[in-house]
């Protein structure tokens, strides 16, 4: 009887290293294990439909994430055709958690929103990420915004494309390499800083009493094109458009990336 169940343990503790060893290889939604097609030049479009849906988030008092997969077939993708993107995984920012002790009406009733960065789930496993930067926060984006886009992440599967959605404009923010040095991330939050002074209260009001065409102007012509030459970055700013999409061009985008 003892060596029955001793048997048993023996190949049941066998069985749970097998699994998590196969858990642990595969890693989430990719598996690191098995190739996957790489799209050398990939079409994008973000539709209409997703930049309204996007613009709706801004009202709120805290952020929103999701991920970029695409609506087109994959394989027809992987042929060459335009991939349309669409939402996926859409989650809010955090909520000022209640005090200890309270009652669950008065925690309910003194939630607040905060900013909270988004976290991306399994973030490392899709190229195309987007958030918003709501109403009565900054238009810009924040130096983390930047450097996230240009870490190294595992497995070679890097953010190709950021969204950034803010009260002004869409920010497309496209990393030309991989490399963060002190030097760029000290120029960052100096071209961030003017950007800053362009707002009231500290950098923290966006009701657009500023003048909006010199804001655009700065943006396209100065700070998009020191962040291209000093920190390796492509930075494009899209002012809100009625009707808008955006089409643009990514290299080197793994195919299993782009799949919910």
């Amino acid at each position: 009887m003892k060596k029955t169940l001793k048997k048993f343990l023996r190949r049941k503790n066998r069985k749970n290293r097998k699994n998590k060893t196969k858990k642990y290889r595969k890693g989430g939604k990719i598996n690191h294990d098995v190739a996957s097609p790489v799209i050398h030049k990939l079409t994008v479009e973000i539709p209409n439909s997703e930049i309204e849906f996007a613009k709706e988030k801004l009202v709120e008092g805290f952020e929103y994430c999701g991920k970029y997969v695409t609506s087109t077939d994959i394989s027809r993708v992987i042929s060459g055709d335009k991939c349309v993107l669409t939402s996926y995984d859409v989650t809010p920012g955090p909520l000022v958690e209640a005090s200890e002790g309270a009652s669950a009406a008065s925690a309910e009733a003194t939630k607040k929103p905060i900013r909270g960065s988004c976290l991306h789930k399994e973030k490392e496993l899709y190229s195309i990420l987007w958030h918003t930067h709501p109403n009565h926060l900054k238009f810009y984006p924040s130096v983390e915004d930047i450097t996230t886009v240009k870490k190294l992440r595992r497995g070679g599967v890097n953010i190709k494309l950021s969204v950034i959605y803010s009260s002004i404009g869409i920010w497309l923010l496209e990393a030309l390499d991989n490399d963060i040095s002190q030097e760029q991330t000290k120029y960052m939050d100096e071209i961030n800083a003017r950007l800053y002074h362009f707002q009231d209260n500290h950098g923290r009001n966006t009701t657009l009493n500023f003048n909006l065409s010199n804001v655009v102007g700065y943006i396209k012509n100065v700070y998009c094109d020191e962040m291209f030459e000093y920190c390796k970055m492509n930075i494009i700013f899209e002012p809100y458009t009625k009707g808008q999409q955006i089409t643009l061009t990514l290299d080197n985008v793994r195919a299993d990336s782009l799949t919910p």
